[in-house]
């Protein structure tokens, strides 16, 4: 009987504890809201299941910007929203002390903002309650497209032939590339490295890599990089650029006018040759202008053999012409060759 007794008494104990507060606390319909740099943030917070009388709503955080946490905002039924040590122009209250609701709403949202905020209703005579919001604060990359150690040049080993770069973001970007715009296939492979900021943003870096030949300059490729930012995946081209000494010197006929025949020097090269040289065996009748040949006057002594050399930072090459005269003044090319040589 005596154990049965004290059996109850502790029922009643424990329900008289278990009452006192019973139901109330402070929910959010956000827990764990997440924005993007700039834009602004709701956080929300609602004291449920009590109808004691309001004291106040305290706001407290504890973010990238301070890390100790501290009062920062508060709002009471008599005065309304007031600023703790901080300017309020990036703070205002939306929501509605009759309501019992405390929202906040945090403008130009910046990544020292990301933290952890508390919202604590007072009420009399059970006291505080509290809930914690913990905001994310997402920031997008900054993207571009280069060549890290320019230039590429065509030298028979692989090389970086081009970075694409999603820098200072949270999270981190991915990036791929694509050959799909290509004139041709290309034998390329890709890699990706990830750099962590002090800031705690992260800069992705992928290369596109390859063995740098004539045939790849020019040829466009894709960078695509997709963030949770970004309302769609960006697509970044690329015309790879590849330097490589004159080739494949080209002589043609420019012009024919009576008087004065022209041909034009004509070479593949990257960057463009800085020099274009004309020469005819022991004679001096020439007159150039960027790689244009322009006879001074047709004679007898028209026929004979032309060289035209090039050349660029990588190398030289040269193209040759023989010309005949048959009957005068026509004239016939009977022999074109060209000769490369790589600096």
């Amino acid at each position: 009987m005596k154990n049965q007794t004290y059996f109850w008494v502790l029922v009643d104990l424990f329900l008289m504890l278990t009452q006192t507060g019973v139901g109330i606390r402070v929910i959010s319909y956000n827990g764990r809201p997440t924005v993007t740099q700039g834009q602004h943030a709701d956080l929300t917070c609602e004291l449920i299941e009590t109808d004691e009388e309001l004291i106040q709503i305290s706001w407290q955080k504890s973010t990238r910007g301070y890390r100790a946490n501290h009062n920062f905002f508060l709002i009471t039924p008599s005065y309304g929203p007031s600023h703790v040590k901080e300017r309020g122009d990036r703070v205002g209250f939306i929501g509605n002390t009759t309501a019992l609701v405390g929202s906040i709403r945090l403008w130009d949202v910046s990544l020292t903002d990301e933290g952890v905020y508390t919202c604590i209703f007072t009420v009399f005579p059970s006291g505080p309650y509290k809930a914690e919001i913990h905001l994310n604060v997402q920031i997008p990359p900054v993207i571009s497209v280069a060549v890290e150690t320019p230039p590429v040049v065509a030298e028979g080993q692989e090389s970086i032939l081009a970075t694409c770069t999603a820098a200072n973001a949270k999270p981190p970007a991915d990036i791929r590339w694509s050959t799909a715009s290509a004139r041709q296939p290309l034998s390329l492979t890709t890699s990706t490295n990830t750099t962590l900021n002090p800031d705690g943003t992260a800069t992705v870096r992928g290369h596109l890599k390859g063995e740098p030949s004539r045939v790849m300059h020019q040829q466009e490729v894709q960078c695509l990089v997709n963030h949770t930012t970004l309302s769609q995946q960006k697509v970044v081209p690329y015309e790879i650029d590849i330097h490589y000494p004159p080739n494949s010197v080209k002589i043609i006929i420019h012009e024919r006018p009576p008087q004065a025949p022209a041909f034009q020097c004509l070479v593949d090269a990257n960057p463009p040759p800085t020099e274009f040289t004309w020469k005819r065996l022991n004679r001096s009748n020439l007159s150039v202008r960027v790689g244009l040949l322009e006879l001074v006057r047709v004679g007898p002594d028209f026929s004979g053999l032309y060289s035209c050399e090039v050349s660029n930072p990588y190398g030289a090459a040269s193209g040759f012409l023989y010309v005949h005269e048959e009957p005068w003044p026509s004239f016939v090319v009977v022999e074109r060759q060209s000769k490369t040589q790589e600096g």
